[in-house]
């Protein structure tokens, strides 16, 4: 197949778009076929799904004679295989029709964004997100440092907030070492097929005394770790000791095995780590945790919430960027089933501590929390998740008492310059601050932030992201296809949905993990 002849035609997306002000864009209109008049030309580029599967695009629109489509078009399966194209179609035939009108009013629109926008940089990777969309990489912004002139992956921002209602705040840390000239840069970039708002982006210095580490905690403020101490035991759900997965930061990790995935198709159950140890004289203990997420929250939202309602995922969308109260309820019921949640065990108790959030399938992430210790010394912490949701690598202990002293310095970047290298003020008032004003990047984008800072004679220094926004999937390929009869998403079918979740990750978890993290878009490169 052909790479050119078909980006903008056979990726079926959307491109939101939300402005205080006026704005051009492309509004998604679906076409009830039994209003559209005889002879009468449509002009606007259209796309057509057929009960066969195949998808039709019409870039010049189309007119109705003899209750055939008439119009220069080529045709599609829904694997985004080019097929011969016969001169009409018939009415009947045809499920939907959606054409994409040019609008000026301010608001919130859905369309196919066209190639002209984006450039062919999309073009081969739009035809594999046709083919296997779950396979093809998704996620929120991501941050990249130099290290060594290459620029490496370091963080991934709001992972959570998959559109307008679900907005929030988000804090990453930085594995980055800092430079001796205090010039520091980082790129935001876009790699997937995907709309980021990005409503908040600061860079956070933190000044601490030497020999110590600074981390964020559970509640999203900041922690003083001074020596960290192991534990005695780490036992998985089944008993089974899981000590060397656990007890080294090397990059070996604890992780669901897959009966317990299985038990989710009968209750929404959840998988456990016990941690036991003793740090006698104590009173509260700090836990470090090192984690980050499989792709199973990925296949709950591409496979199990978008991809099983067909064309209808376009409905679903918009009620979660328009619909508060439909959104929080969705929010509620994935609060529920996300993150870590801990525990420690008091008094013949669980008593609960709230919980680490999910930290994205990108990147692993740090956290602590603070946890009693009871009264003999004795320490029980269980971990509880999601069968197969997470991948836990290392836990361990800071035994010290120590007052947070530390400074904190929010740095704002000296230039912004986007892939055409244009360096342009008005970058950082979108992102200075919490407001009502966003950057917004598509698929290729990135923009280089430069900062200065004098280095520290008599502290090290740890940076993080503090920033706040939300993203939202373009709708792809086989996804706007005639609605499952087998199963749609249902917010409030809990049940129903682990089910139907649990059958997709046994089926595709493979060729997820295999495919995903090399199908990034191609960053846009300045001429």
């Amino acid at each position: 197949m052909k790479a050119l002849e078909l980006i903008i035609y056979v990726t079926a997306c959307i491109y939101v778009l939300s402005l205080s002000g006026c704005s051009s864009t492309y509004e998604a209109v679906r076409v009830d076929k039994d209003t559209i008049q005889p002879s009468t030309h449509y002009s606007s580029a259209a796309k057509v799904f057929l009960r066969n599967d195949n998808i039709l695009v019409f870039p010049e629109g189309f007119k109705l004679q003899n209750n055939f489509l008439k119009g220069k078009h080529e045709t599609f399966d829904y694997k985004g295989n080019k097929l011969n194209s016969d001169s009409l179609v018939s009415l009947d035939s045809i499920i939907a029709i959606t054409q994409y009108v040019e609008t000026t009013s301010g608001g919130l629109y859905f369309a196919d964004v066209l190639n002209t926008f984006f450039g062919t940089s999309l073009t081969s990777l739009a035809i594999y997100c046709l083919a296997c969309p779950k396979c093809c990489f998704g996620s929120c912004p991501t941050v990249y440092v130099p290290i060594d002139d290459e620029f490496v992956l370091q963080a991934e921002l709001f992972s959570k907030c998959i559109s307008r209602q679900l907005e929030a705040n988000d804090l990453d840390q930085l594995d980055y070492k800092f430079p001796s000239d205090g010039n520091i840069k980082l790129k935001i970039t876009n790699e997937a097929l995907e709309t980021h708002y990005i409503n908040k982006f600061n860079l956070i210095c933190v000044k601490h005394p030497y020999g110590t580490k600074v981390f964020q905690t559970n509640k999203d403020s900041l922690c003083l770790i001074n020596s960290l101490a192991s534990f005695l035991q780490a036992n998985s759900s089944n008993g089974n000791s899981i000590n060397d997965l656990v007890k080294y930061d090397d990059g070996k990790y604890c992780r669901s095995d897959e009966n317990k995935i299985l038990e989710l198709r009968k209750a929404p159950v959840k998988d456990f780590i016990e941690i036991k140890s003793n740090f006698p004289n104590k009173d509260k203990i700090k836990m470090l945790i090192k984690y980050r997420n499989t792709l199973l929250t990925t296949t709950l939202l591409y496979d199990v919430v978008i991809g099983s309602q067909g064309i209808n995922a376009l409905e679903w969308t918009k009620k979660m960027n328009e619909d508060k109260v439909y959104a929080m309820q969705f929010k509620a019921i994935y609060d529920m089933f996300s993150g870590i949640g801990i525990e420690y065990f008091n008094n013949n108790s669980w008593i609960d501590l709230g919980k680490f959030e999910d930290a994205g399938p990108l990147n692993w992430k740090y956290a602590v929390a603070e946890i009693p210790v009871n009264a003999d010394g004795e320490l029980r912490v269980k971990l509880n998740f999601i069968p197969d949701n997470v991948m836990i690598d290392y836990i361990a202990f800071d035994t010290t008492e120590n007052k947070n002293n530390y400074t904190i310095e929010k740095l704002s970047p000296i230039s912004i310059t986007d892939y055409k290298n244009s360096n342009n003020d008005y970058f950082n008032e979108l992102i200075a601050s919490d407001d009502s004003q966003y950057l917004v990047t598509n698929p290729g984008d990135s923009y280089l932030l430069s900062y200065k800072i004098s280095k520290p004679l008599d502290a090290e220094v740890t940076l993080f992201i503090e920033s706040k926004g939300y993203y939202y999937e373009w709708i792809r390929g086989n996804w706007i296809r005639e609605k499952n009869t087998d199963y749609t998403f249902n917010l409030f079918d809990v049940q129903g949905t682990l089910s139907k979740l649990v059958d997709s990750w046994i089926e595709n978890k493979e060729i997820l993990e295999e495919e995903f993290f090399n199908t990034r878009i191609p960053l846009k490169e300045a001429k």
